[in-house]
């Protein structure tokens, strides 16, 4: 038997939110195409303590010191458009997520968007020559944060880190190779 007893107060949070997913293909003499777009809204984030009220905390940035702090966007979307066509595949996706303002001291942090790139080729068989062994082989190069946006810096809430690296990528453009083989 395995027992555990706290003696602290133990605070609480109540989420309320909706996730999407919206989707939508179509086929065309030229290829496939791909419009994606994943979302998430929270209608109400609330946090608990004993001999306090409920507080609200969707929208904002709270101090990482705080237990439940964090960034907690009030909404965020992952959106995509792809192409394929024959063994080829591109495509280029967007990250969103709205301004906040930061519980501490009320400051505005601005919203961030990132874009990423890919492009894939996977061979079919039908490649002339030796290439056609290569069949089920795939090859990606691609590129995260485009752009290399970096998120609003939040000094007073995000001392070290300058900003909410739970929520934000720290590590800015990256470029990326795969290879991959499927039989």
């Amino acid at each position: 038997v395995f027992v555990v007893t706290n003696s602290g107060n133990v605070p609480g949070t109540k989420l309320e939110f909706l996730d999407d997913d919206i989707s939508y293909a179509w086929d065309t003499s030229m290829g496939r195409w791909t419009i994606d777009s994943k979302q998430t809204y929270f209608l109400h984030y609330w946090t608990y303590s004993y001999g306090s009220p409920p507080s609200q905390i969707a929208g904002q940035a709270t101090p990482p010191f705080n237990i439940f702090g964090g960034s907690i966007p009030r909404w965020r979307a992952y959106t995509t458009a792809d192409y394929k066509i024959r063994g080829w595949e591109s495509g280029i996706g967007m990250t969103y997520i709205p301004a906040l303002v930061d519980s501490d001291d009320g400051e505005h942090i601005n919203a961030y968007y990132s874009w990423d790139a890919h492009l894939a080729y996977r061979f079919t068989g039908e490649e002339p020559g030796a290439l056609g062994r290569l069949k089920g082989l795939g090859v990606t190069v691609g590129c995260n944060d485009v752009f290399n946006r970096q998120p609003s810096p939040d000094f007073d809430t995000y001392a070290q880190d300058n900003t909410d690296i739970g929520l934000y990528s720290p590590l800015g453009r990256v470029i990326y190779f795969d290879v991959d083989y499927k039989f």
